[in-house]
């Protein structure tokens, strides 16, 4: 399985603790399946850019943000 960006990792993780929302949160709001969000806090998995896109928007984030190529 093929290892995600740890700087998106470690971003998505951290915009989500700073915003107070659980795992099952994200998944309500962004419509990713929880567990699916906890691998690529993980840095397991890969990320198609549909998801990538819905998490960037529940989290008020452009996808350069969320991946780290602009600032938060």
């Amino acid at each position: 399985m093929p290892i995600m960006d740890l700087e998106l990792s470690e971003t998505l993780r951290m915009l989500r603790m700073r915003k107070g929302l659980t795992l099952r949160d994200m998944e309500a709001i962004s419509g990713v399946d929880h567990a699916t969000i906890s691998r690529m806090e993980n840095g397991k998995g890969e990320i198609s850019f549909q998801k990538l896109q819905r998490l960037a928007k529940a989290l008020g984030v452009t996808i350069g943000a969320l991946c780290g190529e602009m600032p938060l």
